[in-house]
């Protein structure tokens, strides 16, 4: 009913030339709001028959893998339950996940590349009720999983944002409109300490250059006594990486800022290249633009921050013990 108004994201679309200006509103604005109000409607009836599907939705607790990201995430059994959020940013999302369901126009060769999506529920009561995006959790396989939030892209703001929160966000960090990526944050098993090492949002505003993020990778992948599963992993992840790229080079319809890739494995080193012993997936879709079909976009912030992320796992995969030094973490858990 929803597709056949119109078949796009619900915002207005963009050129690379409106970049910087005013962006006028679409004459397919109001198609475009209706779809969104649709998309809305069938998330939630998703979400309702995936609870029926589940004989309601069990025992909800906090979820302890979140790295970086917005607070709030739970789990419910091999689901996560991220929440939606306020406004224009939370609808957007929803309609995202909505979206790469029902397109037919090579954006569904997204889908390995996301979380599992089972549509929105509500928690809490009249008075306070939360609506949550139902996902599957990724890490759900792994007895010591450990993970890490990349956000990627040289923008970090929509093009037609306040000139003030523009220079907020890039007050925020300056190297990422050149790096093009930014490690912001992750949580990694110690086999040798047999206990997690978290790196917050506060370490990862500290990472400023290419080597402090080689650094960081480093770390990830368990330090320099772990070469040989770092090789296997960092070739794997490279391997996922560039088929990912490859759709964003022959991409011309989607532009993502502010969303991040995120990095997963097994961290008890067994099996560690099995199919659900590495994970990668992109996340946070809250600014997500659409561009004119059969134009001249190309996400270049996007494949730039990649690009970085492929050319650095490879600077480290053969990496030795004193090349780099190991990053230091915020707490140990």
């Amino acid at each position: 009913m929803f597709e056949s108004e119109i078949n796009t994201f619900p915002e207005h679309f963009l050129s690379p030339s409106d970049h910087g200006r005013k962006i006028q509103p679409n004459p397919i604005a109001a198609a475009m709001a209706r779809w969104c109000d649709g998309a809305m409607a069938m998330a939630m009836t998703r979400g309702k028959l995936f609870t029926e599907s589940n004989g309601g939705l069990g025992m909800v607790a906090r979820m302890a893998m979140q790295v970086g990201g917005h607070s709030g995430m739970l789990t419910i059994g091999r689901y996560c339950l991220k929440p939606v959020q306020s406004g224009n940013r939370g609808i957007r999302e929803v309609t995202f996940y909505e979206q790469c369901l029902h397109r037919g126009d090579g954006v569904e060769q997204l889908q390995p590349f996301l979380c599992d999506y089972h549509g929105v529920i509500v928690l809490g009561t009249n008075a306070c009720e939360q609506h949550y995006l139902v996902l599957d959790d990724c890490t759900n396989d792994m007895a010591r999983p450990c993970a890490l939030d990349i956000k990627l892209g040289t923008r970090t703001t929509e093009p037609n944002a306040s000139l003030k929160k523009q220079r907020k966000q890039l007050a925020k960090y300056p190297p990422q409109t050149e790096l093009g990526c930014r490690l912001v944050g992750m949580r990694v098993w110690s086999r040798s300490q047999s206990q997690y090492l978290e790196f917050d949002k506060a370490w990862g505003f500290t990472v400023r250059d290419a080597t402090g993020i080689r650094h960081g990778f480093i770390e990830f992948f368990g330090g320099h006594s772990e070469l040989t599963n770092r090789r296997l992993l960092t070739r794997e992840f490279v391997r996922r990486l560039r088929a990912l790229l490859d759709w964003f080079e022959h991409q011309d319809q989607l532009e993502f800022i502010s969303s991040s890739l995120l990095l997963v494995y097994n961290g008890t080193g067994e099996a560690l290249l099995a199919p659900q012993a590495v994970q990668l997936k992109i996340i946070d879709f809250a600014h997500v633009l659409a561009h004119v079909r059969g134009g001249a976009f190309s996400d270049s912030g996007y494949i730039e921050g990649l690009r970085k992320v492929i050319s650095l796992l490879e600077d480290i995969s053969h990496a030795r013990h004193m090349e780099f030094p190991i990053a230091k973490p915020a707490q140990a858990v």
